[in-house]
């Protein structure tokens, strides 16, 4: 597990990241809001990649 500060300081273009776990369908939503006009395709790939990197090197 990380702290959502070191992913909030990786994406300074984001306004507000909001993770909704659904309990009983056992999955996460995560919300991403730009600050800018970037391309929500783009920063939500490099968003979860920068996820599924970060829980590999803890799960190590």
């Amino acid at each position: 597990m990380f702290p959502i500060t070191e992913v909030c300081e990786r994406f300074e273009s984001i306004t507000r990241i909001q993770v909704i776990f659904v309990q009983d369908k056992n999955w996460l939503e995560v919300v991403l809001i730009p600050k800018t006009d970037m391309d929500i395709e783009e920063l939500a790939l490099e968003f979860c990649n920068h996820c599924l990197h970060e829980q590999i090197m803890v799960s190590r």
